[in-house]
C-alpha cells in the first residue's frame, strides 16, 4: 500500500503544488529577498493577482531599472484572460 500511494503522489505534481498555501508561498519569496542583497542584480518576487504564479523581476541596482520579468508580467495577464475566458465557455455548456 505504501508503494501505491508513492506511485500516486510520482503521478500527481500538481497535488504537491495545491499543498502549498499562499502564506508559505509568500514566506519563501520574502527569505529569497534576503537573500538577493548579495548579489549586483536584485529580483522582485511576486505573485500574480489572477493566476497566482509567480513572477520574478530582474532589477539593475545601480538604477532600480527592471531588466527583465520571469515570466514576463504580460504573459501572465494573457493566460489569465484565457482561462476566464474559458471558464465562461464551459459555464455557458452546462
Amino acid at each position: 500500500m505504501v508503494e501505491n500511494k508513492m506511485a500516486e503522489d510520482e503521478l500527481a505534481p500538481d497535488k504537491r503544488r495545491e499543498e502549498l498555501n499562499r502564506d508559505e508561498v509568500e514566506k519563501a519569496l520574502e527569505d529569497f529577498k534576503e537573500l538577493d542583497k548579495f548579489v549586483d542584480k536584485g529580483f522582485d518576487f511576486n505573485i500574480h493577482e489572477k493566476t497566482e504564479e509567480v513572477w520574478v523581476e530582474v532589477i539593475d541596482r545601480q538604477n532600480d531599472e527592471v531588466i527583465r520579468e520571469i515570466p514576463p508580467e504580460k504573459m501572465l495577464d494573457i493566460i489569465a484572460g484565457i482561462q476566464e475566458v474559458a471558464g465562461l465557455i464551459v459555464d455557458e455548456e452546462s
